[in-house]
């Protein structure tokens, strides 16, 4: 009879199928299949495999979607080495897969009924006799085969015919439901129909691990376990829930074997005693975390609550907030029960806006959450009421159902897709399960003919073949596909855009931009009807609608390197050195991303910088002198590291005669690490410098911030110098670190297009300008070239120079703290310097306490023969300090190697 069966799920599965190996690869079979170099044994090598997501991203990215499944994925490259991208191998490897696992289900079903039977006879007693298994306990030889379903009651012909025929229902149901249709006829749903065959034996392991005590038969089947759960969870992520589900018939199932195969043994020993069972739970709750800390380390996090994957035009239910997002997130289980029990309408997207999240406590469909909340807890309490009478197996069904479903749900883990036909394939087994146990029940209960029950039984299961069968023509082709869930989902945003790229494809672009602005008008705010409507009103040339467009979905990360390309192509013919509208558009749209909150590449700050820069420079050279701050001020908000902004906005304030906050502003280039920005400010800087000692007292304070500058710019100047001596005698050169917004970049460095280019930006499309300061700019920055010699010695006695003013000024005044300061600066940064500097730094150290520190100085001032007259009077002075003075007292050493440093102004 079982081989019946089995002929019968076989044929069903045929009868459901037969014209899914017709279709062709659809919507998520392009990325995943077509798209996915790990999918093509030709491209990439084994290992990556494993080293990679199911798309073909690299674990931990940005990008990746944190779902590792390499065994599907090497089941895909099994397809491409026989068949490339023909469909039909993959469909057809789908379908026996999915026979494979019907028939692990009619077993299954076998093995639930018989606990059913055997802890819930029938009505009859002399049924409840024949109904005892052979061993002590109620599920006597139950362990001795997982799905061998040879029940042998008294009458046994009529109920081994029940026990198959309730068995095939619930497998034959599992085979033609139609809501199965998306993880078999849809490719990549090869994920959940894998996943199920290693669960279903995973399970079948453990049940077999609970029902023996000789060592090596439970090494092999704890062996066979753990395998099995690892297979499970490199096919998908659902298979941790075995753990759980072993753990569920581990505590309900009170399981008991006679122990007549193992004489040796003591008999008071028992499979279902405390011991071995907690050995047990330990076991499966160390697989279940194990697997959770493994992911966590191997992909930085458990889900997917933190990626930028997640989308409101995928899953809205979770941008909902409170109390609305908890009643949404309940609904969506009502969504699931109701495509369990009556699959029709299907949809392969549930996308924004087809279920619209609930917006309150007072929205209808709480109701149905409601009636759905009270049949679990009326179950759960029933179920609990008469555990020993069938309430142990009723909540294993359930769990068979509940537990499968959890990480799609919602409400454990954050998950990526709203509602997935597909994410059904696994609990529908306890569907089946439930199915088949009320079957028998019915048959046993001697209520109905079976001639009546078999009617009922195989026109729902020849209803359910039909609808698949009519559902697999939906997923032909994408057009079919898309087609039929727009008529089940007239709201979606999503599908909308999927038909409009078809209809492009097609050369019916009318058709496709009523699409577009179907799903533009729906949701206003995701970026790709958007960017898709640019594209067809560039391609017609209505060039202004296009920018509008371009500028709205250029805000949006997902879409800002393909819009943020074609906005500058469409832009190009007007950046230029007078229209500065052109270059507002573009920084706003650059600004937009970057300010959206979300991680940015250095290419679309860098493009920001510049643009606001030219419409600044623009502005600037137009006398608008309060428009170029105000871009300025916004390009700094893009980009606060910048050189070239800080620079221009130093100039533009010089402009508007406020010079303290443009020397502040070029103060700021100094540390910025670009070597022509440091030249450039450093020019101004000396300028303001010079006009604030006029116009701003007190002057001594700018006139040693213009000592700092000038000392600065010798520093740099010798740097470069010792540079360029590197590279002329042939060694490595060590440059000084370059400025990261020069001219407009993208991800790859190395080239550039004239300023009139029309190239596109964006990260795989090279960059756009080339541009050495500004479009027109004025005055221009200088080269970073090295100053000759003569120029040096200049401002290296401009520099002492003022210094030496500020510390005599400083000595008069009997600040010597500060006086030491000032000569310590030409001491240390400015040698040679003349003999009087060493003469003015001893003065000020004796005058100001510090003999000892003091004497060193006054011995160079002295052998360098001081010939002024102050000198001259004082020379013998000198000479009795000298002669009087130890200049060794090791309590001075630190304040004479560097009398400046603040620990010897005291």
């Amino acid at each position: 009879m079982q081989i019946v069966g089995v002929v019968i799920v076989l044929a069903t599965v045929v009868l459901s199928y037969h014209n899914a190996l017709n279709c062709k690869m659809v919507f998520d079979d392009h990325l995943a299949i077509e798209g996915n170099a790990d999918c093509n044994t030709t491209s990439t090598p084994w290992r990556n495999v494993f080293q990679n997501d199911f798309w073909g991203k690299e674990l931990g990215t940005m990008d990746s979607h944190g779902s590792y499944r390499p065994l599907v994925v090497l089941s895909f490259r099994f397809n491409y080495h026989y068949h490339r991208f023909e469909a039909f191998g993959y469909h057809l490897v789908n379908v026996l897969l999915h026979a494979l696992v019907c028939v692990q289900v009619f077993f299954l079903c076998g093995f639930h009924v018989r606990l059913w039977a055997a802890v819930r006879p029938s009505v009859s007693d002399s049924s409840q006799q024949d109904l005892q298994p052979a061993a002590d306990h109620p599920v006597g030889q139950l362990h001795t085969a997982v799905g061998n379903t040879a029940h042998q009651p008294s009458d046994g012909a009529a109920d081994e015919l029940a026990l198959v025929a309730s068995s095939c229902f619930g497998a034959a149901l599992f085979a033609a439901h139609p809501v199965h249709t998306e993880a078999v006829t849809g490719i990549v749903g090869r994920c959940d129909v894998m996943c199920l065959s290693f669960y279903l034996t995973a399970f079948a392991c453990y049940v077999r691990l609970t029902g023996t005590l000789r060592p090596l038969t439970h090494a092999l089947w704890l062996g066979g376990f753990v395998v099995c759960y690892i297979c499970a969870l490199l096919s998908k992520e659902a298979g941790v829930t075995v753990a759980a589900l072993c753990l569920f018939y581990d505590v309900l199932i009170p399981h008991k074997t006679r122990l007549v195969n193992a004489p040796a043994l003591e008999v008071g020993r028992q499979t279902g005693a405390w011991g071995p069972r907690v050995l047990r739970l330990v076991l499966l709750l160390g697989l279940g975390l194990g697997y959770v800390t493994f992911r966590s380390r191997a992909m930085g996090t458990v889900d997917l609550r933190d990626s930028l994957l997640i989308r409101k035009v995928e899953n809205p239910f979770l941008f909902a907030e409170g109390l609305p997002r908890l009643l949404s997130l309940a609904y969506l289980q009502v969504i699931y029960v109701r495509l369990l029990l009556w699959p029709w309408p299907l949809s392969c997207e549930y996308s924004y806006n087809c279920i619209p999240p609930i917006s309150g406590p007072l929205d209808p469909r709480n109701a149905l959450t409601v009636l759905l909340l009270a049949a679990v807890v009326w179950g759960t309490a029933s179920c609990a009421c008469h555990f020993r009478r069938g309430g142990n197996v009723g909540l294993l069904l359930a769990a068979w159902a509940v537990v499968p479903h959890l990480p799609a749900s919602q409400l454990v883990v954050t998950v990526g897709t709203l509602v997935g036909e597909r994410l059904l394939y696994i609990p529908s087994v306890g569907l089946s399960l439930a199915a088949a146990a009320a079957l028998y029940a019915l048959m046993t209960s001697r209520a109905f003919r079976w001639t009546t029950l078999g009617a009922a039984a195989g026109l729902v299961v020849a209803l359910a073949a039909w609808g698949t069968a009519l559902r697999n023509r939906d997923w032909l082709d994408d057009e079919a596909l898309f087609a039929s869930a727009l008529r089940v989902c007239p709201a979606g945003a999503k599908l909308h855009q999927q038909m409009g790229l078809i209809r492009l494809n097609q050369q019916r672009t009318e058709d496709g931009r009523q699409h577009f602005l179907r799903a533009a008008d729906i949701y206003p705010e995701w970026c790709e009807p958007q960017w898709h409507l640019a594209r067809v009103y560039a391609a017609t040339a209505r060039v202004p609608t296009a920018v509008t467009h371009l500028r709205r979905c250029a805000r949006d990360v997902w879409c800002a390197g393909d819009c943020l390309s074609l906005l500058h192509q469409l832009l190009s013919p007007q950046l230029n050195a007078k229209n500065a509208t052109a270059w507002l558009i573009l920084a706003e749209a650059f600004s937009a991303v970057i300010g959206g909150g979300h991680p940015t590449p250095q290419w679309m700050t860098a493009n920001a910088a510049l643009s606001w820069r030219e419409a600044a420079v623009i502005h600037l050279n137009a006398g608008a002198h309060k428009m170029a701050l105000w871009a300025l001020r916004r390009g700094l908000s893009a980009a606060p590291e910048s050189c070239d902004l800080k620079y221009w906005r130093g100039i533009t304030l010089a402009r508007v005669q406020r010079a303290e906050e443009a020397a502040t502003a070029h103060e700021a280039v100094l540390d910025c690490g670009d070597a022509k920005a440091f030249r450039a400010s450093a020019d101004e800087l000396v300028e303001l410098y010079h006009r604030l000692m006029e116009e701003a007292p007190p002057a001594e304070v700018w006139r040693e911030k213009l000592a700092d500058v000038l000392v600065r710019l010798l520093r740099h100047e010798a740097r470069a110098a010792a540079d360029h001596a590197r590279v002329a005698a042939g060694s490595e050169r060590t440059s000084v670190p370059q400025p990261q917004v020069a001219e407009f970049q993208t991800g790859e460095e190395g080239s550039g297009l004239s300023l009139n280019s029309v190239a596109t930006i964006g990260p795989q499309l090279g960059p756009i300008i080339d541009v050495e300061v500004s479009a027109g700019a004025q005055p221009s920055r200088p080269k970073a070239e090295v100053m000759d010699e003569e120029m040096q010695r200049a401002l290296r006695g401009a520099a002492i120079k003022h210094y030496h003013e500020l510390g005599t000024a400083a000595y008069e005044q009997q600040d010597f703290p500060h006086a030491v300061k000032m000569f310590w600066r030409i001491i240390a940064d400015l040698q040679p310097y003349p003999c009087q500097i060493d003469y003015w730094m001893a003065r000020s150290l004796v005058d100001g306490g510090r003999v000892a520190d003091g004497l060193p100085y006054m011995a160079k001032a002295v052998e360098c023969e001081i010939v002024s007259g102050q000198a001259q009077e004082e020379l013998p002075l000198l000479k009795h300090w000298l002669r009087a003075s130890s200049v060794s007292d090791p309590t001075n050493v630190v304040c004479m190697q560097d009398p400046g440093s603040p620990a010897c102004t005291s």
